[in-house]
Order: C-alpha cells, then structure tokens, then sequence
C-alpha cells in the first residue's frame, strides 16, 4: 500500500488533494469483486463538513431551495442545477468521452509524454504513491499528474479555487493547502471521460511561488491534454483502458461492486445493508437524511430489460463506454450504468424524507464513475 500522507509529511507525495464529497474523510480500500490495486493515499485536509443540503437542495439556514436534479426548469418539475461558483460545480456535460491514460500507479506512460514534459523543463519522471510524476533538474519542482478520480462536486475549504479553461476543456485551479502561505497549485479538468486528468504543481521543500507553480500545472495540463484527450485534439495513450471490464459485476454483492464509492454522495460505506429481490442483489444505505439503494441485475439483459421508474423524466446517455439510463423524478433520481456482459448496476438516489436535489443525479454519476474506474484498479 503506498505510504500515506499526513499534515506534516505531504510534499514528497503532493499537495493535499480533495476529498470525495461526503463526510467521511479519506477514502477506505474497497471490497469485493471490484477492489482496486491498492488506496491510493488521500490528505487529511480541513474541510468544510458536508450535510444533506448540498445534496437535497436546501439552504444551510434550513430554508426551501429549489429541489431537482439538474434538469431545466418545469421539466418533470424539476429545477436546474445552478452552483454559485463554477470552479467548485459539478460537470453538467456528458462522460462520453475514452480515459485519456492509464489509471494505474506504474506510470509506464510517462516515456512517451517525456519529450513534451523536457519542453517544459523537466528532467525526469518518477512515481509516487499518489500519482505520475515529472521532475526538474533541481529535484524539488514536480508537477505530479492524477487520473484516478472522476471530476467531482468540491465541498471543501481552499486557499485558491478559480475556474480555467484549457486547450478547450473547462476545469479549475485550486489548492487545499493547510495555510495561506502555501505554494501548491493543482489544476484538474473535466476531460468527459471516467476520470479527470488533474496536475498538481510544487515544491518539494514547500517554497516556491503559488503563481508560478499554477502556470507550470497549466503548461503541464494543456501539454497532456493534447497529446492524448480527443477532445483537445490528443488520442489516448495506447495503454488507456476504454471501459472496466465486462464481468465487473459478476460474483460480488452489490455491497461489495459499490465499496466505497457510495462516500460521493455523502453516505459512509459502513452501513450498508445487504438484500436481493427479483431483479438481484441489493445494497441498501441510510445515513442523516441521505438514502441509496445499489441493485446489481441478476439477468444480463442491459437497460432494455431493467423497467424504468414510471412517471419519470428518462434521459439515455453514455459513461464513458456504458450505456447511462437516468430517471429523474421531484423525489428521486435513478441512474443505471450497462457493464459488458449485459448486467446493470442501478442507483436509486434521494432521501428519507422523499425529495430528491439539484445535485442528485449528478452526484449518483460520480458514484457511478468512481466504481468502474475502481474495477479498472484505479484507486
């Protein structure tokens, strides 16, 4: 297992990084089936503690927000998804896009990004436990690259949050650092695709500049984001793995295919409750006033053969290579991903009080995207 950071120990492996979107702190190995590699070490950071109302759609006064799930106002009577700052948002865009790089930590690919990271002044690559490396000379400044995560809602504090867009691609720049000196800057884009590409710059000895370091993560994203993400004019790393594999499914419970993920919609991983009916294995969470149900389809008949919530407001995309069913409804928000060999993993998302928020489907796509990128042994 890689070495874990900590409040003092972060800089050999990076600047802190985000916690998924849910009270519960760094994330836990998975179980089952689906268990990645290894944790990938997250940072202890201070965070903003994450309730029911960011996901619910109330104010923190307790007051009525608009309550739906992202679609435009009076469809199926639910309100849009409106952040008040961007950079900290949710993507509100498709996912159909292919991993741009492997999601592994051997870092293999980096031989082949080398001579445009040495354009930019770096020496060598390296591996640490929390992502791929590029070194300068001076063997203190690192921008060090994360695919492993998807592009998720931010809930926590930060020293700098500010939207960017590069090589085409809407994103942020942030840093999670401890105090208002810190140098670090990380940049992490929406590339539509399972995962995120996420480039954090620093020093190792945390001196340095935080203006410097941000342009020397935006020069490294937009060098990677050509090369290899589609939508910036790249093509994938050969390498790149273009969807978890076809029986991820088959074997494990439904507690066991979501492990951990169930963190991004605020719901710890402890409580869930194992159960089955005629469509297959159930994992049932409850935790405040948040509830999930996780079905993992006995049939492998894909979506066709899993009914849709009836009433509900049905919209057919794509995760990455999945097929994507999301059924949105005022109360709850259903999505449904289509693994390869015809078996389905359904979220059935909302609350106990029966209302579902702005945010709900998109923080069940998140969860949705943490799984299979968990089968691809990302984290």
């Amino acid at each position: 297992m890689p070495p874990a950071q900590s409040w003092q120990g972060f800089p050999a492996q990076g600047p802190p990084q985000a916690y998924a979107s849910g009270p519960g702190g760094p994330r836990q190995p998975k179980r089952g089936k689906v268990i990645a590699l290894s944790a990938i070490a997250v940072a202890v950071v201070a965070a903003v503690t994450v309730t029911a109302v960011v996901l619910l759609g109330g104010d923190e006064s307790g007051g009525d927000a608009a309550r739906g799930n992202g679609q435009p106002p009076g469809e199926a009577g639910i309100p849009a998804y409106e952040p008040e700052n961007t950079a900290e948002a949710h993507s509100t865009a498709e996912w159909d896009q292919p991993l741009p790089l492997p999601v592994d930590t051997e870092c293999a690919w980096t031989d082949d990004a080398m001579p445009d990271m040495e354009r930019l002044g770096f020496a060598r690559a390296g591996v640490s436990g929390t992502g791929c490396q590029f070194i300068k000379q001076d063997e203190n400044t690192v921008v060090q690259v994360r695919t492993y995560q998807p592009y998720n809602e931010v809930t926590q504090d930060s020293q700098l949050m500010e939207p960017v867009e590069v090589a085409g691609l809407t994103g942020r720049k942030y840093d999670f650092g401890y105090s208002e000196d810190s140098t670090h800057c990380s940049v992490e884009l929406d590339v539509r695709s399972l995962g995120s590409l996420a480039v954090d710059g620093y020093a190792r000895d945390d001196g340095g500049d935080r203006d410097a370091h941000c342009d020397m993560a935006l020069s490294a994203a937009e060098a990677l984001a050509a090369r290899y993400v589609p939508l910036a004019g790249g093509t994938p790393h050969p390498d790149a793995p273009q969807g978890p594999p076809d029986d991820a499914l088959a074997g494990g419970t439904a507690c066991d295919v979501v492990g951990t993920s169930v963190v991004y919609f605020g719901i710890s991983s402890e409580g869930g409750r194992q159960e089955s009916d005629e469509r297959g294995d159930l994992c049932r969470f409850e935790e405040g006033d948040l509830s999930l149900d996780a079905l993992v389809t006995a049939e492998s008949t894909g979506l066709a053969g899993l009914p849709a919530t009836e009433g509900a407001t049905v919209t057919e995309t794509s995760l990455g290579p999945l097929p994507l069913r999301t059924e949105q409804t005022p109360d709850r928000c259903v999505v449904s991903a289509e693994f390869g060999n015809g078996q389905v993993l359904s979220l059935d998302l909302g609350s106990t009080a029966g209302e579902a928020g702005p945010a709900t489907c998109l923080a069940g796509r998140v969860v949705l995207a943490e799984t299979a990128l968990s089968a691809l042994g990302a984290l």
